[in-house]
């Protein structure tokens, strides 16, 4: 095992540590005195982008799959070791990344690991339970299918990087699912599920040394095999992806690029965000919602992916009105890119970033998962000072080159669910 400092103190109780394990996977944690709570998450760096469109799902699949048996559990073991004990565990696939993660007493460490351990390693991926889990995923892509506001950021996405895996979605479709064998769930596993692709993450009251003792001794995951990021998403041109519902309103997503992960530009998207659609305070809430009475949701958003990502606003509307809405959008981010930031606006976003950014740094899940993406996209940890820092040296002119990017009315792209039989939306007009 190789230990490297992986930051400066957080805070008078909050210490963060990382080490190597001797097979290559990555622990770090944060210890913080004052809960009596840990958060747990292995994470494996795969995920639906590393999908071919024929195999769309099977990351989100094999994620399934790992709760439903080994040698030693059955699905309902598996549920009640944490489950029994006042914890939980549970599990999510995104783009890049696929997460196992636990919440539990701190005496229950070992359990944790040994459970999480088990099922790594040692999954069965039983044909029967594969048939029924299947069926299990369909529904939740009908579910997906059924929510407009979710099939819209989808849409938005697969205008955006048409061509490329990031635009299939994460759970797959009916067709790919149902073609998913289980040869090609256990394949994918002991493909991907290697040791210098996984980094485990902690927070909450714990030891690192102990965590680090009991994760070595437990974790066995497959021998590291040569891979690829695979390629970044080819240049593209704004266009527009619809589908059309019989519900009551359009909802639609606009959006461009952005950059990635690691790019400096992160913290002025993030003033960015906050002020022209984070909140109720926010620009466009204020403006299309407040005064003129268009829309109940309005809200911007931003995801970055490990070389780019996407900022973007959400909305939602009756159809009758949905050209008034978008015009009054066009026109509040017009008025941005022309007039600049007010002084106070800008100082407003900062301290709202901040003062959200600490909240949710109270809870041992946030710390965990922050840690984890940190290591992953940053290589390194960045602490609560350094992010804070990094938030104040934000300027002005940062904010505006990024805003000049991200709503340029020519480089949107959109995303639009509902009723389009009944109005018919073209690029131009949804662009404003």
């Amino acid at each position: 095992m190789i230990e490297q400092p992986a930051g400066s103190l957080l805070s008078d109780t909050t210490l963060c540590r990382r080490s190597t394990l001797a097979d290559g996977a990555t622990i770090i944690s944060e210890r913080m005195d004052h809960v009596r709570s840990i958060s747990l998450g292995v994470w494996v760096r795969t995920g639906s982008r590393d999908e071919s469109e024929a195999q769309a799902g099977i990351t989100h699949m094999i994620e399934h799959m790992l709760f439903k048996g080994t040698p030693t559990r059955g699905a309902r073991e598996i549920a009640l070791a944490l489950e029994s004990l006042g914890g939980y565990l549970s599990a999510f696939t995104s783009e890049e990344l696929t997460c196992y993660y636990a919440k539990f007493l701190d005496e229950h460490l070992s359990v944790a690991i040994e459970v999480l351990a088990d099922i790594l390693a040692n999954s069965i991926i039983d044909e029967e339970e594969l048939a029924r889990e299947k069926k299990v995923v369909a529904e939740e892509i009908k579910r997906f299918e059924d929510s407009p506001d979710k099939y819209a950021h989808y849409l938005l996405s697969k205008a955006l990087f048409d061509g490329h895996p990031l635009a299939i979605p994460i759970m797959g479709t009916l067709d790919s699912v149902a073609s998913i064998s289980r040869e090609d769930v256990y394949r994918s596993w002991r493909h991907r599920y290697t040791d210098d692709d996984i980094v485990i993450a902690a927070s909450g009251h714990l030891d690192h040394d102990h965590l680090v003792d009991l994760a070595s001794r437990s974790f066995k995951f497959f021998p590291s095999r040569v891979s690829s990021d695979g390629p970044p998403p080819p240049a593209s041109t704004p266009r527009m992806e619809s589908a059309c519902r019989e519900i009551s309103q359009i909802h639609m997503c606009l959006g461009a690029r952005t950059r990635g992960y690691a790019h400096p530009d992160r913290y002025p998207l993030m003033i960015l965000n906050a002020i022209v659609g984070e909140g109720m305070s926010s620009r466009l809430f204020q403006r299309v919602r407040e005064q003129r009475g268009l829309v109940y949701t309005i809200y911007t958003f931003f995801h970055l992916n490990r070389d780019t990502g996407q900022f973007g606003i959400y909305l939602a509307t009756d159809p009758a009105q949905a050209r008034e809405a978008m015009h009054v959008v066009a026109e509040e981010c017009r008025h941005l890119l022309e007039e600049g930031l007010r002084q106070q606006e800008l100082e407003h976003a900062k301290s709202q970033l901040k003062g959200g950014l600490m909240l949710a740094l109270e809870g041992t899940s946030a710390r965990m998962m922050r840690l984890a993406e940190t290591q992953i996209f940053l290589g390194t940890h960045i602490t609560l000072d350094e992010t804070i820092g990094a938030i104040d040296a934000v300027t002005e002119a940062d904010v505006m080159r990024v805003a000049g990017h991200a709503l340029g009315a020519e480089n949107l792209s959109a995303g639009v669910v509902g009723p389009l039989d009944t109005v018919e939306l073209s690029l131009k007009e949804v662009q404003g």
